[in-house]
């Protein structure tokens, strides 16, 4: 996802409501700098899951595991629908991390 579609992707979803996840999946990208982050949720329609390309400076590359919490947005008429915010045990605003 490019700097522009993040942006987009957050502004579109800044009314909708936000929640806590966890992630239960990391799976490294060998041929790039990223990993691909899948998390659950859950809304009072039931339990979701989705997904983020979380690319990183492998000279600052910060861990992420599995357990660990994100904030999300998810959209309300489509709950399975979700925008990653950032991940909130390691502090890290993905406004902060470079999308290459």
């Amino acid at each position: 996802m490019s700097r522009r579609e993040r942006q987009t992707s957050l502004a579109r979803s800044e009314r909708w409501p936000q929640t806590e996840g966890s992630i239960h999946e990391v799976k490294w990208d060998s041929s790039l700098p990223r990993e691909e982050v899948l998390y659950s949720y859950s809304s009072k329609e039931g339990y979701y899951s989705g997904f983020h390309w979380r690319w990183f400076d492998r000279k600052k590359a910060g861990e992420v595991r599995v357990g660990d919490r994100v904030v999300l947005r998810y959209n309300p008429g489509n709950p399975a629908e979700s925008v990653f915010v950032e991940f909130q045990e390691l502090g890290v605003s993905v406004t902060s991390v470079p999308l290459w």
